[in-house]
């Protein structure tokens, strides 16, 4: 295959997988805005894990931390914090600020994702590797 085409099927995958998990972080978990069935539920948490964002559970409570304190000291990126702490957030004390997370621990199938959320991401490039490491190896390097 020409590398020419690999590239821009790989960078076109990667914002597509980005962006579906961003809608299963954001949309689903956090705001419960969707509501997808068995078959919407695998997709989005594959793009979870294979995008390597960052574990279901830990999206979930910094963005209602977020929400709860917008703006304010105990926001995990208040803009008042300058560019690149806003950007990525500042999650210290993640563990210490109450929010609900009840109806995200009911569901079986995101709490197995969290718990095994490394070993789901290094058995995906392992069987994404013995497929086409080339591509393994492009798509690490569109991440920067």
């Amino acid at each position: 295959m020409p590398y020419k085409f690999v590239f821009d099927l790989s960078r076109i995958s990667r914002f597509f997988f980005t962006e579906i998990a961003k809608v299963g972080y954001h949309r689903w978990l956090s705001h419960k805005q969707i509501e997808p069935g068995t078959f919407g539920r695998v997709i989005l948490l594959y793009c979870m894990v294979s995008t390597a964002l960052v574990r279901p559970l830990h999206y979930v409570i910094g963005h209602r931390i977020h929400h709860k304190f917008s703006d304010s000291e105990m926001d995990p990126h208040p803009p008042s914090r300058g560019f690149f702490r806003t950007l990525i957030g500042d999650f210290q004390d993640i563990d210490r600020i109450p929010v609900s997370i009840k109806d995200i621990v009911k569901m079986k199938d995101v709490m197995f994702v969290d718990r095994h959320y490394y070993l789901l991401y290094f058995t995906n490039i392992l069987v994404w590797s013995l497929i086409d490491i080339e591509l393994v190896l492009l798509s690490f390097a569109l991440m920067n």
